[in-house]
């Protein structure tokens, strides 16, 4: 992947037969309030929900580049405004753990350190 991170590509349609990305916002917004805050994995994502900091970006394909892009877009938004956003990317690598995995390590070695956001933002990546 490019380590030169410019704005997001569109996002491109859902796969015949899966979630809108209003239906994916939904579903995420419920595992947020059910799981990450209800089971406390992140105890700074219930602050920005009840203050209408957090939010949710839908960005659709498998694309290694577009994810990147979605992601750094988020991070860079972050590092000038407070909240909480999360990334869903419902099908990017939903079954290859480890190319998730290489997708938040070049996220947070190359994307972060290229961008100087190390003790700005920080990345919390949760794979289904």
């Amino acid at each position: 992947w490019d380590d030169t991170v410019v704005p997001a590509s569109p996002s491109v349609d859902p796969p015949p037969g899966a979630p809108s990305d209003a239906e994916v916002e939904d579903i995420t917004m419920e595992w947020i309030k059910r799981a990450v805050i209800g089971l406390n994995l992140c105890p700074f994502a219930e602050r920005p929900l009840k203050t209408g900091e957090l939010s949710l970006h839908v960005t659709r394909g498998n694309d290694p580049r577009t994810i990147s892009e979605a992601v750094a877009e988020q991070l860079l938004r972050k590092r000038d405004e407070r909240g909480t956003a999360f990334v869903i990317t419902p099908e990017f690598c939903a079954d290859d753990f480890d190319e998730y995995m290489t997708m938040v390590q070049f996220l947070e070695e190359r994307v972060m350190t290229y961008h100087d956001l190390h003790g700005r933002v920080q990345i919390a990546a949760f794979h289904p």
